[in-house]
């Protein structure tokens, strides 16, 4: 069998008989795929820090069947500060979780792995508001996945003026004459709109380079997760845990 080189990120590790792991994995070049970490719940395991969530690392592994099993691997970024953070660990668990539900097995998406590293990153190395990070997170990854919502003309009529609401069904922005023919939308501000339209412009290196006030945050919030429940109908835990805080 061939040994391979993979660079990816821990997304999710499940204990296998008494000593080893399962990994879901998203690596640059394949996507999601599931991983084989032999003995790496023992205390003087090589592979104990490797096969934690939120490792990003190298892994020398070999493929069989529908799994790879690693030899070896070294880790780049643990993103370590995260873990010292209750509100930055379980709103990037979350995360993880989002993408590993979600993001479709052994399709490359290397696009997808990008935002997760530099979204990773800025939770880990800033003090930047945990739900902001999130909340760009899941717009700007939800447009990764295909369901970019509009933000320029409304949905119904395409009249490009009087924005000022947002059908979650249909996935963008609404004119005040479509609404006032009775048509289901929720009103967004401007803030909230300019808010969309930077995140869906920006290139993953830029897309946390703004900051918006606390009534623009509660809105992007609301309008962010109506949005995901209305595409992809799951629940998240983590999530909920999340919020709670």
């Amino acid at each position: 069998m061939a040994v391979e080189k993979i660079r990816g990120i821990v997304l999710k590790e499940i204990n296998k008989g008494e000593t080893s792991k399962n990994l879901i994995v998203l690596s640059k070049g394949i996507g999601k795929i599931f991983m084989y970490a032999r003995g790496a719940r023992k205390s003087k395991s090589p592979l104990m820090a490797s096969s934690q969530i939120f490792s990003y690392c190298d892994f020398v592994a070999f493929e069989n069947k529908n799994f790879y099993n690693i030899n070896q691997a070294e880790i780049i970024d643990n993103f370590y500060n995260i873990r010292t953070d209750i509100e930055k660990l379980a709103y990037s668990s979350y995360i993880l979780e989002l993408v590993e539900k979600t993001c479709p097995e052994n399709m490359e998406c290397d696009n997808i792995m990008l935002l997760l590293l530099k979204t990773l990153s800025v939770m880990s190395k800033t003090d930047i508001n945990p739900r902001f990070i999130t909340r760009v997170f899941e717009i700007k990854y939800m447009s990764l996945m295909g369901f970019m919502p509009e933000t320029e003309n409304c949905v119904f009529c395409g009249n490009d003026s009087h924005l000022n609401y947002f059908s979650k069904i249909e996935g963008g922005v609404m004119c005040d004459d479509c609404k006032k023919k009775g048509i289901d939308g929720g009103i967004i501000s401007n803030g909230a709109l300019q808010s969309l339209r930077y995140i869906l412009k920006s290139d993953v290196s830029k897309v946390f380079n703004f900051r918006v006030s606390d009534d623009v945050l509660y809105e992007l919030s609301i309008l962010s997760k109506d949005y995901i429940s209305s595409h992809i109908n799951m629940k998240f835990k983590t999530l909920d845990f999340a919020e709670s805080l």
